[in-house]
């Protein structure tokens, strides 16, 4: 990798167009984007913006029309949003050929893929044919062979789409893990991604520039307990019958329930309120 201010870099983008015929507007123009070891982009767009095409040119498997792009990164795992594989290969056996191709032992892979079955909620499909998988197991079939191996460098596209909830939440905590262990991420998203883990881009009118989505608003608790005395630390509102209404933001609500445990008071109603 080469390094930028004391950081390597994994992915640079310098300057990239995507013009489909002389006459009309390009898809995107001089876009520009580093991506170092560690860190995470998430380029959000409508559809048709060109999100998937600028992550094939990123991937190395289309070339942009002008510009330069550069991996630097030792090694790369690609998800792409489609799923064009097909035939009678079976899930597990499409997995273990590239497992081998990148160097797994036949234990290793085994390991792995079983890591990722799990992960990905796949166990169902292995020995399914490919060419019968509806897009959503499709889908999971793509990111799993994305995240075989240890890459430096992941371009997912699409990643959580059409994934269910559980599902999600375990890649997301995938990348994390990997993001920790020094790998870059790049992933493109119509509406459903993980800006919290770095930064957010914007693909719009053939533009990238960097983009704040709107904050969740906060989340806070309503608590009613019953029991002798107050909670030290937590504000209450004294009600009839000994009881207490407690009003918490949510992220203080385990510590408050652990407190009213501790002292032995009943808990008669949680509800989530509005900030």
């Amino acid at each position: 990798m080469s390094a930028l201010g004391g950081r390597d870099v994994a992915l640079e983008l310098r300057g990239v167009a995507r013009r489909f015929g002389r006459r009309r507007a390009p898809l995107f123009d001089g876009v520009e984007l580093t991506l170092e070891a560690g860190s995470y982009a998430e380029i959000r767009g409508g559809n048709g913006c060109g999100k998937s095409t600028l992550l094939r040119i990123a991937a190395g498997v289309s070339r942009p029309s002008s510009g330069t792009v550069r991996r630097h990164a030792a090694s790369m795992g690609y998800a792409p949003d489609g799923f064009r594989a097909g035939g009678d290969l079976r899930v597990e056996s499409y997995l273990r050929a590239l497992a081998a191709l990148r160097g797994f032992s036949a234990e290793g892979a085994s390991s792995r893929i079983g890591e990722l079955a799990e992960l990905l909620e796949l166990h169902a499909f292995l020995g399914s044919r490919i060419g019968v998988l509806s897009k959503g197991t499709g889908r999971k079939v793509m990111l799993a062979q994305a995240l075989l191996a240890p890459d430096a460098l992941l371009i997912l596209d699409e990643p959580a789409d059409g994934l269910h909830e559980t599902v999600a939440s375990a890649l997301r905590q995938e990348l994390q893990r990997r993001l920790s262990q020094g790998a870059a991420v790049l992933v493109a998203t119509h509406d459903r991604g993980w800006s919290d883990l770095g930064q957010t881009l914007l693909l719009a009118d053939g533009r990238l520039a960097p983009h704040d989505p709107p904050s969740a608003p906060a989340s806070r608790a309503r608590v009613i307990l019953r029991g002798d005395g107050t909670l030290d630390g937590f504000e209450a509102r004294f009600l009839p019958d000994q009881a207490r209404e407690y009003r918490v933001d949510a992220d203080r609500l385990p510590e408050l329930l652990r407190l009213a445990l501790e002292k032995g008071h009943d808990v008669l109603e949680v509800e989530r309120t509005a900030a």
